[in-house]
């Protein structure tokens, strides 16, 4: 049956906010900020951050020979291994300028091909920290029973050494009597004389190569070193970050202050990163605002993205965010909210167009008045048509809630990578036709016959050509009510 996904309240929306400029000015120095970045910062090697536009303040890592760095102007760069910490600059219309900078990092992408990278457009009022010591020592604590595997794999290790060294002494000892008596022979008299000065030579190129073979067998092995509390690190070069932006956005046509990401397209990998203490797995564009004593809000506008926080995983696939909770440290403080649609207003403005893949399609926002519902779905047993042949399996779904967006006209919903939107016909119904992972095609048919109850059919098209229809109710669980479907009859 189609994909359940859970429900939460909407999350706020916040608008752009008078600087006391006019929008105009706002709108041309962001455009002039962008262009800037995409002319000077397009080539930016992996592991390199590059000045884009307006003023970055730079912090080093302690031991940076900084006489040595040029980060002064656009198209300059530097090494992400040697940067502390990095602030851009808000809008300022005196100065015409507007923060951007772009950055590609290693994270965990293989070093056989350089060319692969994570790119990061940062915009606006933002701050950016290393996090790597702090990602690398909570690794432990965020994986139960780690240090108890790691403790056995070591006493594994130690006794397979201590097995060695038995074996080698045996070894050894072997050689040392194989030597004393090629050494004997050769020294041993003959019935018809002395030995051939031929076998005499022989035999101490023997002697001498079993010498050698016993100081390699005696040679004592080299133990395994472990990296002290890190399990599935160590994070380094800034794969482990502190980010904050400011809750707003300079003008109605700026993007609101953030982080746009994205993982190498074309490869199956996903990447990981850990942002405020949240750990992130990558396999799309993503979208990241982050504000202390407030959200982390990582909004997915292309494949899927996998949040995790005290213990616990949400994904956000494309149209939908997932939000972790922040202290005033910018600490992840608890875990993170399901998935759920993000507004137009939260992703408007992004400059995508700077990314090094523009040709992915980004899932737009919903309109802001959308309302957001969890409805209980559940299947009606026996009400089946089917011409697949006999003996196919049919499986009845136990009731399960899936989350809803609806505003006077549209409906949409989430499937397995994608969300979907349907406009109300004629007969009011809402119909979607979709490909799923798990079957040919998927069509989903939706009347709204009262504020509370919406009655369904699903046609799942499967491998071979046959399809199966099933009937289905839908009861409001939480949220606003809706109207009716016109035409509708319950």
């Amino acid at each position: 049956m189609f994909v359940a996904t859970a429900a939460a309240q909407s999350f706020g929306i916040v608008q752009a906010q008078a600087k006391g400029y006019v929008q105009a000015d706002c709108s041309n120095i962001v455009k002039q900020a962008i262009d800037t970045v995409s002319a000077q910062c397009g080539k930016t090697a992996r592991g390199k951050l590059c000045y884009g536009n307006s003023t970055i303040t730079a912090q080093f890592q302690s031991g940076v020979n900084t006489s040595s760095v040029k980060f002064q102007g656009p198209g300059d760069t530097v090494d992400v291994n040697a940067l502390k910490q990095f602030t851009l600059g808000g809008m300022d219309t005196a100065a015409n300028s507007w923060g951007v900078a772009e950055m590609k990092i290693k994270a965990d992408l293989p070093d056989a091909d350089p060319s692969l990278a994570v790119t990061m457009i940062l915009f606006g009022d933002v701050q950016l920290s290393d996090a790597s010591n702090d990602a690398n020592q909570a690794v432990l604590t965020q994986t139960p029973g780690a240090i108890a595997r790691q403790n056995q794999q070591a006493t594994a290790i130690s006794n397979a050494i201590n097995q060695q060294a038995t074996h080698v002494a045996a070894t050894a000892t072997k050689i040392a009597g194989l030597e004393a008596t090629a050494t004997a022979h050769a020294l041993t008299p003959t019935p018809t004389g002395t030995i051939l000065a031929l076998k005499a030579t022989q035999a101490a190129a023997t002697a001498t190569k079993l010498a050698a073979l016993e100081s390699t067998a005696t040679a004592a092995p080299t133990a395994t070193t472990f990296i002290p509390g890190v399990v599935n690190g160590p994070y380094k070069g800034l794969q482990a970050f502190y980010f904050q932006s400011s809750d707003t956005a300079p003008c109605d046509q700026a993007p609101h202050n953030g982080i746009l990401i994205q993982s190498p397209q074309g490869i199956k990998q996903r990447v990981t990163l850990v942002i405020d203490g949240a750990t992130i797995s990558l396999g799309s564009t993503v979208y990241i605002t982050a504000q202390p004593n407030k959200f982390l809000t990582v909004n997915t506008l292309e494949g899927s993205a996998d949040v995790g926080s005290a213990g616990q995983t949400q994904t956000a696939n494309a149209g939908m965010a997932v939000q972790v909770p922040l202290d005033a440290n910018l600490r992840a403080s608890g875990t993170p909210s399901p998935a759920q649609f993000y507004t137009e207003d939260a992703i408007r403005g992004l400059p995508t167009r700077v990314l090094p893949s523009t040709s992915v399609v980004y899932i737009p926002g919903l309109p802001p008045n959308t309302m957001f519902n969890t409805w209980t779905v559940t299947d009606l047993g026996g009400k089946f048509s089917s011409n697949c042949p006999a003996g196919s399996t049919i499986e009845v779904s136990d009731p399960y809630d899936i989350s809803l967006a609806y505003n006077s006209a549209t409906m949409w919903f989430p499937s397995v990578a994608f969300f979907h939107s349907a406009t109300i016909s004629a007969d009011g119904t809402y119909t979607w036709t979709y490909t799923d992972p798990s079957s040919t095609f998927v069509t989903l048919s939706l009347v709204i016959v009262s504020p509370t109850h919406i009655t369904g059919t699903e046609t799942v098209g499967r491998v071979g050509g046959c399809e199966v229809t099933d009937a289905f109710d839908m009861i409001l669980k939480s949220g606003p009510s809706i109207a009716p479907s016109p035409s509708a009859t319950p």
